[in-house]
């Protein structure tokens, strides 16, 4: 069978065109797939690279950065509100721990755990405002301060050579974690945050949430010579 060579019609002519018109569309598209494909397989090449080229030290500190930054937010949210360890298990921990503060540095008069408390501001019935900036010797004080103050804690009770009991949450991964778990002369397992804590009113107003985890009480001891004592 040869070739017809007849002069087209109105409707061959048609046909072929629109024939044509979708084999260019088709062609189109597989160029598009192909591009796409092309494309994808690029990225994801490059992506193996790049995570390959990164040390497992420095991925690690990554993961690491992001823990802290999570937490620090949390500790945010915690720091704006207000609540307080309950009544009962403060009487607990004294009882259990043998220890017996005399004062609370981090509290407002709607939450003050002792008689005799510094506030975080002024209100009413506190012996001053702004323990940090107070001096604490001749004090065997209860902290549980906003948990960003933790670190600046940590230090007064080493630059005055104290002992204390810190309530903290245990984060790891956190600046003052080490110290508190490694360091403490004696420490006491409270249980979990809303199982021990009490939020205050501007907490549950404010729709914040209780810092997360177990709640823990430390007594850190730096007075001179408590080493060789202990030993």
């Amino acid at each position: 069978m040869g070739f017809n060579t007849r002069e087209r019609t109105g409707n061959d002519s048609n046909c072929s065109w629109n024939l044509e018109k979708k084999i260019s569309e088709v062609k189109l598209q597989q160029q598009r797939n192909r591009n796409y494909n092309l494309g994808l397989t690029k990225f994801r090449q490059n992506l193996k690279e790049f995570a390959n080229s990164v040390p497992g030290d420095q991925m690690r500190q990554q993961e690491n950065r992001v823990k802290n930054q999570i937490a620090d937010a949390i500790s945010r949210l915690s720091s704006a509100g207000d609540y307080k360890l309950k009544e009962k298990i403060f009487q607990q921990t004294c009882l259990q721990m043998n220890l017996n503060p005399t004062i609370d540095l981090f509290s407002q008069h709607f939450n003050n755990i002792l008689p005799r408390f510094m506030s975080t501001i002024r209100g009413h019935g506190e012996v001053a405002i702004n323990a940090l900036n107070k001096v604490w010797k001749k004090k065997f004080p209860w902290i549980h301060p906003p948990i960003p103050l933790l670190p600046a804690v940590l230090k007064k009770i080493r630059e005055e050579q104290i002992e204390a009991k810190i309530i903290a949450p245990l984060w790891p991964g956190q600046i003052w974690y080490t110290e508190l778990v490694n360091e403490n002369a004696q420490s006491l397992m409270l249980g979990w945050s809303n199982e021990i804590l009490e939020p205050g009113t501007s907490l549950i107003k404010k729709n914040l949430n209780l810092p997360p985890g177990k709640i823990c009480c430390f007594l850190m001891d730096r007075r001179p010579g408590r080493e060789e004592d202990s030993r």
